[in-house]
């Protein structure tokens, strides 16, 4: 029999990033920096950074870098995507802030499946992947 597939929750990420409860994150932190392999899927980071910028008050900027150190460690994975993929689509939201992390994740979805992302908006990340504009004819 295989070993089960271990997925860390938003929870756990937040303790980890922020020390909050800091029994907890001393958990977390165990967890994280001894655990062979975890799996984190792509909505749970987007989840990760609402609640650190929403609640705890992050900088976004500082959010992203975070995330970004997070799955750049070998024994995080971030569902079947390759690591410096995730890390290019989490850089696609420093800076001017105008790509949403749930737009760079979808962007890392259409990247791995050479899929193509059907949208109206116009400031949608292109690169490597398909886009086709709905609503420009509404433009005018």
């Amino acid at each position: 029999m295989s070993e089960p597939i271990r997925f860390l929750d938003t929870s756990v990420l937040i303790r980890y990033l922020t020390n909050d409860m800091p029994a907890v994150a001393a958990q977390a932190r165990q967890l994280i920096e001894s655990e062979p392999q975890l799996q984190v899927p792509p909505f749970i980071l987007a989840e990760a950074a609402w609640v650190l910028v929403q609640h705890y008050g992050v900088p976004r900027d500082k959010v992203i870098e975070a995330l970004v150190q997070l799955v750049l460690r070998e024994n995080i994975q971030v569902g079947s995507h390759d690591r410096y993929r995730v890390r290019e689509a989490l850089l696609m939201c420093a800076g001017s802030g105008r790509t949403s992390l749930r737009d760079a994740l979808l962007w890392l979805e259409a990247r791995q499946a050479a899929g193509v992302i059907y949208t109206c908006d116009r400031r949608f990340p292109r690169e490597g992947i398909q886009v086709e504009l709905l609503g420009t004819q509404l433009e005018s």
